[in-house]
């Protein structure tokens, strides 16, 4: 039984080494295959090698700029630091409203209020006694609903304050949502733009009687018509340029206009007759591409026209309205507002407001890092703070 014990060891240890063998004479002949294959590739790529040139054409410049290496400055962001930039800023910040209520302060404003009660104040601020900037007059010039026509009102009034030109001359309405979705689809940017009569995006206003409505839609049919004469001697308004230049640029009749007018399309003539020039001007009728940019809120200042001179204070000036939109229906209000600008444009009292808010707020939040920073201040880390304490933490910190 021993005996029959060793030869199967014997056999045992012999295939053991007949078997290493055979793994290292594969070993061999493999390190052979991938060293030819190595050689192969080499010599291929020795063969094909392009020129460093071409290699390398699109590796950047080495110039720091391409490299990123240029030297920089960062100051550590230490709580001093934080808080001398917020002072800084919170003083920036209040001169800034400051001159711009100022600025605003110089601005002169006079209201005119010819049917409804108006209810916003559009930063003339009519609830504050001591606002002497703004003039407000009312008087009744109230048209009823559509169907009743229009009418026509004169008002006298005596200028407390000069107004220097440009004088811009506004018509304010109120409660009145131009920014109505069903109201923003009622126009076809194709028709004004003149490439055709499509109304394809209009939802309203698209036809009747077998004509087109030119332009369609609830915005052109709904136009404020009213207009605003200065009877006063020595005085002329202006209703050009009052559009934007974009608006300008992209309005155009369609072919054919105004001769489709009455045959095959509804022209704005038809609807406002008494706009002067409304016929040959069509779309390019400033007053139209005015009214025809839309406003986000619901009580809005849209520009009529221009006065290129000055009025000194004490003019007496009389003004002629012939009111023709109604507000009565959606209990809106009309007022002509005639307002002087300074160097940050018209009357914007929210605006200064607004600097001064955030300044006071930034100069609290300097404080409060102020009042932390006395009573539990924090030291920088650094090098220094960690050797301090290195007996403490048992730690050795490496010289820099």
């Amino acid at each position: 039984r021993n005996e029959d014990r060793d030869q199967d060891y014997e056999q045992k240890q012999l295939s053991s080494s007949e078997g290493r063998e055979r793994d290292r004479k594969d070993a061999n002949s493999g390190a052979v295959q991938a060293s030819g294959t190595i050689a192969t590739t080499a010599t291929t790529t020795q063969s094909g090698a392009k020129s460093p040139e071409h290699q390398f054409k699109n590796r950047p410049k080495d110039w720091d700029v391409y490299q990123q290496t240029l030297p920089r400055w960062q100051e550590p962001l230490k709580p001093r630091t934080i808080i001398i930039t917020l002072f800084v800023v919170s003083i920036a910040f209040f001169l800034l409203g400051a001159l711009v209520l100022e600025a605003s302060s110089e601005t002169n404003t006079v209201v005119l209020t010819y049917e409804g009660e108006l209810t916003s104040s559009f930063g003339i601020l009519f609830n504050l006694q001591s606002t002497t900037s703004a003039q407000k007059h009312k008087i009744d010039c109230s048209i009823g609903s559509y169907n009743e026509g229009g009418r026509n009102c004169t008002m006298n009034i005596v200028l407390d304050r000069s107004l220097k030109a440009p004088i811009y001359l506004n018509y304010l309405l109120t409660q009145f949502y131009q920014n109505y979705y069903s109201y923003t689809r009622g126009r076809s940017l194709s028709q004004l733009k003149g490439e055709g009569l499509q109304t394809d995006e209009c939802e309203n206003f698209v036809k009747d009687s077998g004509k087109t409505f030119y332009p369609c839609g609830a915005i052109a049919r709904s136009m404020f018509n009213d207009s605003f004469s200065i009877m006063s001697p020595g005085i002329s308004v202006r209703t050009d340029g009052i559009a934007w230049a974009a608006d300008s640029d992209k309005y155009h009749n369609v072919q054919g206009y105004p001769g489709i007018c009455g045959k095959s399309a509804i022209c704005l003539n038809e609807s406002y007759p008494d706009i002067p020039n409304i016929l040959s001007e069509g779309v390019r009728n400033e007053h139209f591409m005015v009214w025809n940019r839309i406003a986000a809120l619901p009580d809005f200042q849209k520009r009529w026209g221009r006065i290129d001179d000055d009025i000194p204070a004490g003019t007496n000036l009389t003004i002629r309205i012939d009111s023709n939109f109604p507000v009565s229906s959606f209990h809106g209000s009309k007022s002509l507002v005639l307002a002087s600008n300074s160097w940050i444009g018209g009357r914007n009292i929210i605006l200064g407001l607004s600097y001064v808010s955030i300044a006071a707020l930034i100069f609290l939040t300097a404080v409060i890092f102020v009042i932390k920073q006395l009573v539990c201040p924090r030291r920088m880390g650094s090098i220094q703070l960690l050797e301090e304490y290195r007996d403490d933490l048992n730690i050795t910190v490496a010289s820099v």
